[in-house]
């Protein structure tokens, strides 16, 4: 019997399912435990994958908490621990939807609590699918193209003038949402979208996670 005031955590079995599909083992850290150094020493963790999921809480942000759904700042602390080792081991890390906008808080940028407040004209982000823009010349290395369709399910974001001045742009919206950054200098890159939920980016996808698995790309040792 579960306790009503007990906090659960949930990961999609879409993970797990497509990153083995690359042969890639996942190991799932609860945001509640008192162990997280011991996972990093005593197994051979070889890279960080921060995922999608709540929003990121205005505790974290230094924000308000207007519009903003399911925070667990449980989490929001846990992940920022859990960079704060991948960076002192150099460990490459990717993060995926809340994963990409954590990374870019943690850095010192900001986000927007709800994307569909904006002023000007908004492409659709809940549940649906748009073009992106590839704006930097690795990005088109690695993926074969200028442009692509990506599946999108969120409702914060971050615009271009509140990406950390630490990060890079990798991928725009036409309504100016970051769909992709990278840090210039550690092997640290994450995306909007969900690569494990398909669409029609699959092709893209695979070349973007075995990029990361293998180190090349924005994940090298020193990706610049």
């Amino acid at each position: 019997m579960i306790n009503k005031h007990s906090v659960m955590d949930a990961l999609c079995c879409d993970y797990s399912e497509y990153f083995e599909s690359f042969g890639c083992k996942l190991i799932y850290i609860p945001n509640s435990t008192v162990f997280l150094e011991s996972y990093f020493s005593e197994l051979p963790l070889v890279g960080l994958i921060l995922s999608g999921g709540n929003d990121i809480s205005g505790d974290f942000t230094g924000q308000s908490n207007d519009d903003i759904r399911d925070a667990a700042p449980q989490r929001d602390h846990l992940e920022k621990r859990l960079l704060d080792i991948a960076i002192r081991r150099g460990l490459p890390v990717l993060g995926i939807c809340r994963g990409l906008q954590f990374i870019n808080c943690y850095f010192g940028g900001s986000i927007t609590r709800d994307i569909q407040k904006m002023n000007g004209a908004c492409v659709a982000h809940a549940r649906a699918s748009h073009r992106v823009c590839v704006c930097d010349s690795q990005a088109e290395e690695m993926l074969k193209c200028r442009e692509m369709t990506v599946n999108s399910f969120h409702h914060q974001g971050i615009r271009e003038s509140q990406l950390s001045p630490a990060l890079r742009l990798m991928a725009r919206s036409d309504d100016d949402i970051v769909e992709a950054l990278y840090h210039p200098h550690l092997p640290i890159a994450g995306v909007q979208w969900h690569p494990e939920r398909g669409g029609d980016a699959k092709d893209k996808n695979a070349k973007l996670i075995q990029a990361y698995l293998r180190r090349t790309h924005y994940w090298r040792e020193c990706n610049r």
